[in-house]
């Protein structure tokens, strides 16, 4: 079974879903940060998600676009989570809630956990070989800092075959690197798979399969 970890860290390591076919192999134009998340209400995504040391037992976890929600004026994008065994996996959080600004896509807040700077997920226009970084506190005197890195990469997952922009996100506190995340996008599509390595233990977590909904008329 996939180690339990704790909800700082999977505020850090646990990826964000949105995902459907497509993305131009070798196209390095810029794209903006929400082409790579379709945020419609009632969009789902169902992940298969192991340990590659026991890749034979996979756990299923299920994100849904769950509603909009305003908290404090800032108006949010509320995903939810849910493991299909009572004892699965990671100690989930239940609600993610993320935005996206003219400057990219942001991960806010994580269930009651207000992430303070919101941490940027994708910068926005953005294109393989871009790289950004940041800091967020956990807590008042935990300061956390990250680095994100882009390539572009073709890859398949049991949902089907991507060309990707892949995104490797590292992040230190006390100068010490504590998780290595990559996730892999693909252009007007989203995320198609991820490898969060935290110590010495690594979670991979790949497309099964998808629901998306058709955007209704502006």
């Amino acid at each position: 079974m996939i180690r339990q970890l704790p909800l700082a860290v999977l505020i850090l390591i646990m990826p964000f879903a949105s995902l459907t076919k497509g993305g131009a192999k070798g196209e390095k134009e810029q794209a903006k940060a929400d082409a790579y998340f379709p945020l419609q209400i009632g969009n789902s995504w169902v992940y298969e998600c192991y340990d590659p040391d026991d890749p034979q037992k996979k756990e299923i976890i299920t994100v849904r676009v769950a509603k909009t929600e305003t908290i404090d004026g800032m108006s949010l994008t509320v995903l939810s989570t849910k493991a299909d065994a009572p004892d699965a996996i990671l100690l989930l959080p239940k609600a993610k809630y993320v935005k996206w600004t003219d400057k990219g896509f942001y991960r806010c807040r994580v269930d009651g956990l207000v992430l303070d700077p919101p941490i940027l997920e994708l910068k926005s226009p953005i294109k393989p070989g871009d790289k950004w970084e940041g800091t967020f506190h956990l807590a008042k005197d935990d300061v956390v800092s990250y680095t994100c890195e882009t390539g572009e990469e073709a890859i398949e997952v049991p949902a089907g075959k991507f060309n990707t922009l892949r995104v490797k996100t590292t992040t230190k506190s006390g100068g010490t690197v504590f998780t290595t995340v990559t996730v892999w996008y693909a252009r007007d599509v989203g995320e198609v798979k991820s490898v969060n390595k935290i110590l010495r233990s690594e979670t991979v977590q790949e497309l099964k399969k998808f629901e998306l909904k058709k955007p209704g008329p502006k």
